[in-house]
């Protein structure tokens, strides 16, 4: 079945070639975002507990919301289609919910050596969570699902997905072993959902919902 998916993804979900735009053009591009939006993350050294900071998170905010006002750009270019809601984020969102949690699960099973996390106290802090974590579930699951999957690229698709899985599980690093382990599952399963339903809102909304309870519970 996954020979198939991708098989079908190399045939229909190629990018759309844009006038005067290279390859390296795209790769550029990519890397700049990357370095500016989530190579901080990777000067953040790994602790015993993770605790719920307002101020980081509303800085987030403002990171994550420059980055997805430009990614509705680019993607109204790249990936038109993702942008509208369509039937298919009810299921994309509920299976990526559901196997999000799995390979949590999983994950915490056979390392055991998750961090401690510390959720946010108040009214205050649970708004700017709810608001940080659908900012994150939209702005990294545009980027690193739909952006570099779709960004005109000399790559096939299947590099495209393991390239985007190895960012994204380095911008986890400071979770320790565990947490760039469960990155990299929950970007190859998150990858395969959304080119599979053809859904950006279902796996952002999915993304969003699983941090909150995370922080929450």
């Amino acid at each position: 079945m996954l020979f198939r998916i991708l098989r079908e993804l190399k045939k229909n979900l190629e990018p759309k070639t844009e006038r005067g735009r290279t390859s390296l053009t795209a790769v550029l591009e990519s890397l700049f975002l990357y370095v500016v939006f989530f190579a901080p993350d990777l000067y953040t050294e790994p602790a015993g507990i993770i605790i719920f900071s307002v101020q980081q998170e509303l800085s987030r905010v403002v990171l994550y919301g420059i980055l997805i006002i430009y990614l509705l750009f680019r993607l109204k270019i790249i990936a038109p289609d993702m942008l509208k809601p369509h039937f298919n984020d009810i299921p994309a969102c509920g299976l990526a919910l559901v196997l999000l949690f799995l390979t949590g699960f999983c994950v915490g099973f056979f390392v055991q050596d998750f961090q401690m996390i510390k959720g946010p106290k108040g009214i205050i802090p649970v708004f700017v969570a709810i608001l940080s974590c659908l900012l994150t579930g939209y702005a990294e699951e545009g980027f690193f699902r739909i952006y570099l999957l779709r960004n005109h690229s000399p790559c096939s698709i299947v590099y495209r997905m393991l390239i985007a899985t190895v960012l994204f599980s380095l911008c986890h690093w400071y979770e320790g072993i565990s947490g760039m382990l469960y990155a990299a599952a929950a970007s190859l399963i998150l990858s395969l959902i959304s080119l599979k339903f053809r859904s950006l809102h279902g796996i952002a909304l999915a993304h969003g919902l699983y941090d909150l309870i995370v922080w929450l519970n």
